[in-house]
């Protein structure tokens, strides 16, 4: 299955350019070196967001055990990198308890990436 309602994503710009992508932000530093490997960088975030929804369309979605907030999913699968390359990326994700949009909270490297 993929994820419920892909064609909804939302991905927040601030998630991105302030944690993922961001070099000062404490959990999101190493993330960052990550993502920078393959080309991605604060002044290109819409091009990761746009990978993350591509990949939430196409990758398969594994339903998470519940935290209270709605439905938690793990997106994970090759995704689309400035680089050329296509490293397998874990991205998680909410629907919200009555929502129909899922939301972007996180990613990190892959099992076949976390070298």
């Amino acid at each position: 299955m993929t994820l419920p309602n892909a064609h909804k994503a939302l991905v927040d710009r601030v998630k991105l350019e302030e944690y993922l992508l961001s070099f000062e932000h404490p959990q999101g530093r190493g993330k960052a070196l990550f993502f920078a490997r393959f080309g991605y960088w604060r002044s290109n975030w819409e091009a990761l967001r746009d990978a993350f929804l591509a990949q939430a369309a196409t990758a398969d979605a594994v339903e998470l055990p519940a935290n209270g907030f709605g439905r938690k999913f793990a997106v994970e699968g090759p995704l689309a990198t400035p680089s050329g390359r296509t490293p397998i990326v874990r991205a998680i994700w909410f629907l919200p308890e009555g929502g129909e949009a899922p939301t972007f909270a996180t990613a990190f490297p892959g099992k076949e990436d976390r070298r």
